[in-house]
């Protein structure tokens, strides 16, 4: 089968300020990406761009990163809004027998139910993320409301 995994944020930052790492091996998507692989399966992992790794690393997977847009009212680290993800799957939803993307309230797994409603699978992580929007100060509500 042909997975596609969207997963925009892969740690979660405890401030706007995302911590740049050095690897995303440890994370739990890029480790059930790989165990997809193992098991024989043609994977696609795609994630936000502010949490593409320092180090330069080779995956046994392809990786794509898509850069956030509008920074200051999507916050990267709380809802990144991506760049040409969108276009990405409306051209390429034929090639990937499921997507399954993390975080039911992400543009992630907005774009996908709307373009490819019967092949994408949503999974929610612990509430840990979600808790973090309502610590937003309260100019943040105006831009959006």
């Amino acid at each position: 089968m042909h997975i596609l995994i969207l997963n925009p944020i892969f740690y979660t930052s405890e401030t706007a300020h995302i911590q740049k790492q050095d690897s995303i091996k440890d994370t739990l998507m890029y480790n059930n990406a790989l165990a997809f692989k193992k098991l024989g399966h043609s994977v696609t992992l795609i994630a936000a761009e502010e949490y593409r790794p320092l180090v330069e690393e080779t995956y046994e997977f392809e990786i794509l990163y898509f850069p956030s847009i509008i920074k200051k009212i999507f916050l990267p680290n709380l809802l990144p809004l991506p760049k040409g993800l969108y276009t990405f799957l409306k051209e390429n939803r034929e090639k990937y027998d499921f997507i399954i993307t993390s975080e039911s309230f992400s543009f992630y797994s907005l774009y996908s139910s709307i373009l490819a409603s019967k092949k994408t699978i949503i999974w929610q992580e612990i509430d840990k993320h979600q808790k973090k929007f309502f610590n937003l100060p309260s100019i943040f509500w105006h831009h959006i409301v």
